[in-house]
Order: structure tokens, then sequence, then C-alpha cells
């Protein structure tokens, strides 16, 4: 009987341990999940390109500090490299429905004119002081102001007795004694097709917009046209730069982020470039001693290139799901935070589009204030650029690949003006078929 007795003790214990085991298997994964479910993450998709290095680093440092101070929003983001133009990676993105939630943009107008972008808060508009406003509504916020000059080479120039010029036929002499002493003047990454940007732009400031500053708008309304003598002139002094050996003969072949290596190495003494390039140079060779010059035109005027062309934007996709929008809007609200903004300009040299005067200090010494200095006595200052809302879609790309075979020899000035021409017929007809 004893023996039966503690059989069945034994029995019970363990179909009560067994029910203890059930009931925790069922008990624990339901904890979790409503754990999870109190404490959800959300995970969103930052899409912008490679500018350059310091453009990177600033904004994985800011997508860390934020993550951060939110455990609870995790940023996915993709780094858009590749020798073309930007649009051409966002239109093959568009296509495949593949515009993550943050998206770096351009040019916005027409997106937010075609619904592929959301409105945004208008507690932006308030604080920004550059954004895209279609029908009253804010679809993009202006991340950050830059310009584009010369970063050049002080200690060369001060061996050779060269100063920054004040004519356009100064800079030509300078890169002649630079080349007669065996000193390449400029480095050009050529190998990156959006490079030439920069050069195409400066010389449509300064020898077309500083002239006629609605050439882009009168195109696109039909009174201009690309046969202008204006554009001309444009094209003969960049392919000038190219002819007569004034740039590095290796410049097709050279990426964009190599050339802070060959300024820091001495192998060209002059890059166009932003001041971003400045800081990558100095990273690689502190010891170098850089400075700062905007290209005069023609007439001796001092042309400053003012970009305001990074803009964040919410894809509307985004802003169907109330948790990503929430997220995607407070990671705005975050790169524009105090601290967050003030070290990204610091780093990319570039000017604040906040409205708070307190948070758009200029720095007392180096080439940013050097660079701060010239912008402010420029002569002229210019922000129309190929690619703006009032170029064709598809004109800009065209027009590097022209500017590229031109450069290379491949064609003339008077060649590619008359495709210039024809590209540009073709890109303004399908938009207008578009729109229609």
């Amino acid at each position: 009987m004893k023996n039966k007795l503690q059989n069945l003790a034994i029995i019970l214990l363990i179909v009560v341990a067994i029910i203890v085991v059930c009931l925790l298997g069922f008990v624990l994964p339901k904890s979790a999940e409503e754990a999870e479910s109190q404490n959800p993450q959300t995970t969103i998709e930052l899409v912008f390109p490679y500018q350059n290095s310091q453009w990177t680093s600033c904004i994985e440092d800011i997508i860390t500090s934020f993550e951060a101070a939110r455990p609870d929003i995790d940023i996915k983001y993709e780094i858009l490299y590749e020798d073309t133009v930007y649009e051409d990676i966002l239109s093959k993105k568009t296509a495949r429905n593949e515009l993550g939630d943050i998206v770096q943009l351009k040019e916005p107008y027409a997106w937010a004119e075609t619904g592929l972008i959301a409105p945004l808060p208008f507690r932006f508009g308030e604080s920004v002081d550059f954004v895209c406003s279609v029908d009253d509504e804010i679809y993009a916020v202006c991340a950050l102001g830059s310009t584009t000059g010369i970063v050049y080479n002080k200690a060369i120039f001060d061996s050779l007795g060269l100063t920054p010029p004040s004519t356009y036929n100064e800079f030509l002499k300078i890169c002649s004694v630079l080349r007669s002493k065996g000193i390449t003047p400029l480095g050009v990454g050529g190998k990156d097709l959006w490079h030439l940007e920069y050069w195409l732009n400066h010389f449509l400031r300064a020898d077309v917009l500083s002239a006629e500053p609605d050439f882009l708008a009168l195109c696109s309304s039909g009174e201009r046209d690309w046969s202008d003598p204006l554009i001309c002139n444009m094209l003969r002094h960049m392919n000038e730069l190219f002819a007569l050996g004034y740039v590095d003969p290796q410049w097709a072949n050279t990426t964009d982020s190599s050339l802070a290596y060959k300024m820091s190495e001495g192998e060209v003494a002059m890059v166009f470039s932003g001041p971003w390039l400045a800081s990558s140079a100095l990273a690689l060779e502190n010891s170098m001693d850089l400075g700062w010059f905007y290209v005069p035109n023609t007439d001796g005027n001092a042309i400053a290139g003012e970009s305001l062309d990074v803009f964040w934007a919410v894809t509307a996709q985004c802003a169907q799901n109330s948790a990503k929008k929430e997220a995607a809007i407070a990671f705005l609200d975050h790169f524009y935070s105090e601290g967050a903004y003030e070290n990204l300009c610091t780093e990319m040299g570039s000017f604040s589009t906040l409205r708070d005067p307190q948070r758009s200090a200029t720095p007392d010494e180096g080439i940013l204030a050097e660079v701060m200095e010239d912008n402010a006595k420029a002569d002229i200052h210019i922000s129309d650029y190929v690619g703006d809302e009032n170029t064709p879609p598809g004109f800009e790309k065209k027009l590097l690949l022209l500017l590229y075979d031109m450069c290379t020899g491949k064609l003339s000035p008077e060649e590619a003006q008359d495709l210039a021409c024809l590209y540009w017929d073709e890109c303004r007809a399908r938009e207008v078929a578009y729109e229609n």
C-alpha cells in the first residue's frame, strides 16, 4: 500500500511538472510577444548618393546618434555610388518601387508634382530657410547650402610667386606657369561623370548666367536656345583647359574621391570642388596649407556658385504607414537638431540653411573662414544650374556625356553645341508630351 502511494505521488509530481512545463511553453512566448508589441521597432530606409567621404561620414554619424536616442527606430541606408547622374539611379529605383522612406533629392519639385513624395509638417518651413513648396504644402527641406571654387596648394603658389587671380586671363596665366614648371595645374575626377558638373556649372554661370540670368528659363519657354553665342563661349572656355594641357592627363580615369589624395601628395596644384575637398586632403596631410578662390569670368567678376540642391523628402509610400512616417519625421528633426547640424556644416564646409542666425556662426580661421569671406565679397552670386527646375529631364546626363567627349577630343566645341541644341529640344519635347 505504501509503495502504491509513493508511486501515485511520483506520478502526480510528473503530471504537475508536465503541466508547468506546458504552461511555461505557452506563457513565455506570449509574454515576449506582448513585450515586443509594447516596444515595436520601426525600420525605415534612407536613400542618398555618394557625394564625398565627408557627406557619407556625417550622415552615418547622425544615424548613429539618432538610433542611440531612439532605440525603437532602426535606420537602414543605401549609399548610391555610380559614375552616372544620381537622377538616373533614382528613376530605376522608382520603377522598381524601391525609393525607400527618406530620400535625398536634387530637384524635388517634379517629385512633389507627380505625388512621389509626401507633405511635411509646416514647422520645417518655419525653421529651414529653403524648402520645396507646392500648393502651400512643404514637400522637401534643403539639407545644407554649399559653394564650389578652387582649392589650391598655397605652398606651391608661394614657391612660384603666384597669387589668386583677379581676372580669367590671370587664372589661365597661373595654369601656364604651373605647367611650365612641371606641375599639373588642375585635378579633375572625370571617371565620375557627375564631377564634370562643377566645371560645367562654373562656366554656365560665368559665361551665360552672369550675362543673362534667366537663360535656362528662357530656353524652357522657347525664347532662347542652346545655339546662343553665350553657350559657344562656355564650351570653348571649358574645352580650352583640357586642350592646353592644364588638366591632369589621367583625368578621365580619376575618381572624385582620389582628388584629395592627389592634392595631399602635391600631384596637382588646384582642384575645382567644394570646401569638403580641403577637409579630405587635410585629413591625409594635416601640415598642408590650403587656400580658396573663385575663378573670375572674362569681365573680371568673381562668380560665387551657390548650390541649394541637396533636399530631404519623405516618400509617399512611407507616409502610408503611420509608424514609418513618424520615424522619418523624427529623423529629420534630429538631422537639424542642435549640435548634430552644426557638426555637419563644419565637416562639410557648408552654409547653414536654418533661419536661426545664432546657429549660423562663421568660423574664425581655416579654409572655411576663407570660403565664407570670399563668398561674402563675391561680385555675383548665382544659384541656377543645369539640372534645376528649368532643365528638361534627361538633358543633364546627355550634356555631361557631350562634355566628356569634347574634353577627350572626340568632339569640337561647335559639334558639342550642335548636339546640345538637339538634345535639349528632344528632352523638352518629351517633357511637354508627358505633361499633356
